[in-house]
């Protein structure tokens, strides 16, 4: 796919893919809520969420994580 994980973000639910990306090396990893109703706890391990919302709608809707990364948008 050649993808430039540097350059890009994960939408995760749980911390186990948040550690995921971080370990592929993603820098922006967004945790979800689970219900789309609730932003979730961040996780015990500090830094590992760079952002929160209840649900991917909320997160796209706010977008924040993206105009402050640089990143663009594959259409």
């Amino acid at each position: 796919l050649n993808l430039d994980l540097a350059a890009s973000a994960m939408f995760g639910d749980k911390p186990s893919d948040l550690q995921a990306a971080r370990s592929a090396g993603v820098p922006w990893r967004i945790l979800l809520g689970t219900d789309g109703r609730a932003v979730p706890m961040a996780p015990a391990e500090a830094g590992l969420a760079t952002a929160a919302y209840a649900s991917l709608a909320a997160a796209v809707e706010h977008g924040d994580f993206l105009s402050a990364s640089g990143a663009q948008v594959a259409a």
